[in-house]
C-alpha cells in the first residue's frame, strides 16, 4: 500500500547545441520576495547562461553542489519565482532552474506551446549539462512537464515532486473560480494582442497552455515507475480529489496535504514544504512490485 503522508500544521498561519557565453543581469541579489521564516531575502541570485534547445535560447542558473535537483516554475512565473527553495536546497543539492519557454528570460520561437514540447526542452537542456538523472519539483504547470518527463524519459527521472499539479482544467479537477479568472485573462490577453500589441503574443500561449490541460491522462500515469510525491494545499484552486486522484493512479507516490494553504504553498508554508520534500528526496522507496527503483546495479547483474 501507499505510504500517505499527512503535515498537520497548528498554527494560525498557513539535442542541444551550445553553451551561450553571453550571462544575464548585473550580479546583484534579487531579493524582497514574500519568504515566510525560510531566509529566501538572504540568498544571493547569479548571473545564468543561455542553452540553445529547440531553436530557442532557454535560461538557467545553477547553485550547489551534490546530487542533482531540478526545480520547475509554475506558469506565468520563471526561476525568480523560487528563492524559498534556491535558498534551501543548495546547501544539500546542485541546484538547476530554468524560465521555461516564453517565460522569464527564456524566449519563445513558436506560434503555439504545448508541454510536450516544454518537456523536451528541459530534457534538451539535462543533457546539454551531461547530466544521466535528475531529482524534480514541478510546481503548478511545472508539476505537468516534471511528470511528462517521467513518463517519456524515465531514464532521467530520480524521483519527482509534484505541487498544485491538475491534469485537466474542467470543474470536477479546478475550483470555477480559477476557471473564471483564467477565461477573463484569456480574453484581456486576445483583446490586446488584436489591438496590436504583440507583446503578449506569449503570454496570451502562457495563459491558453493553462486553461486547456490536454497533454496526459490519467491512464498514462501508471507507467510512471520512480517515487512521485504529490503535495497540495488544503485551499489549492486544484481540487483535493483531483490530487488524490493523481496519487492514486501512480504506482510509487506518496501524499503530502499542507492544511490552510493555497496554490502559493511553496511561499506561504516553504519551511514545512521545504522538508517535507528533502525526506522525500532522502529516503529510499520500494515499489509495489518490490523493485528499488533507487538501488544500483551490481556489475554482472543481468538487465
Amino acid at each position: 500500500m501507499k505510504k500517505i503522508t499527512l503535515l498537520l500544521i497548528i498554527i494560525s498561519f498557513s539535442i542541444a547545441t551550445g553553451i551561450a557565453q553571453r550571462t544575464l543581469g548585473n550580479g546583484k541579489p534579487i531579493n524582497g520576495l514574500n519568504n515566510n521564516n525560510s531566509g529566501a531575502n538572504n540568498f544571493e541570485r547569479e548571473e545564468g547562461l543561455y542553452y540553445t534547445v529547440n531553436g530557442m535560447n532557454i535560461y538557467y542558473e545553477s547553485y550547489g553542489e551534490g546530487d542533482p535537483l531540478l526545480i520547475i516554475h509554475d506558469n506565468g512565473g520563471s526561476s525568480t519565482s523560487l528563492n524559498n527553495q534556491l535558498n534551501f536546497f543548495a546547501k544539500k543539492f546542485r541546484v538547476i532552474v530554468a524560465d521555461t519557454r516564453g517565460q522569464g528570460n527564456s524566449i519563445n520561437t513558436r506560434d503555439s506551446i504545448n508541454f510536450e514540447l516544454m518537456a523536451d526542452d528541459y530534457y534538451l537542456l539535462l543533457e546539454g549539462l551531461d547530466l544521466d538523472s535528475v531529482n524534480i519539483v514541478g510546481w503548478g504547470d511545472g508539476g505537468i512537464i516534471g511528470l511528462l518527463l517521467a513518463i517519456n524519459y524515465p531514464e532521467k527521472v530520480k524521483k519527482l515532486t509534484v505541487i498544485g499539479t491538475a491534469l485537466r482544467t474542467d470543474t470536477m479537477a479546478v475550483r470555477p473560480a480559477a476557471l473564471a479568472l483564467w477565461n477573463d485573462a484569456i480574453s484581456a490577453l486576445k483583446d490586446s494582442v488584436a489591438a496590436g500589441k504583440k507583446e503578449y503574443k506569449d503570454e496570451l500561449l502562457i495563459a491558453k497552455l493553462r486553461a486547456n490541460h490536454a497533454d496526459i491522462e490519467t491512464d498514462m500515469l501508471f507507467n510512471i515507475n520512480c517515487p512521485v510525491l504529490v503535495i497540495t494545499g488544503d485551499k489549492d484552486f486544484v481540487k483535493l480529489e483531483h490530487t488524490v486522484e493523481i496519487f492514486q493512479s501512480i504506482p510509487n507516490a506518496h501524499l503530502g496535504i499542507l492544511p490552510g494553504t493555497t496554490h502559493n504553498v511553496l511561499k506561504e508554508n516553504a519551511m514545512q514544504c521545504n522538508n517535507m520534500m528533502l525526506r522525500f528526496f532522502n529516503q529510499e522507496f520500494v515499489r509495489p512490485d518490490g523493485i528499488n527503483p533507487s538501488a544500483k546495479k551490481e556489475k554482472g547483474d543481468e538487465d
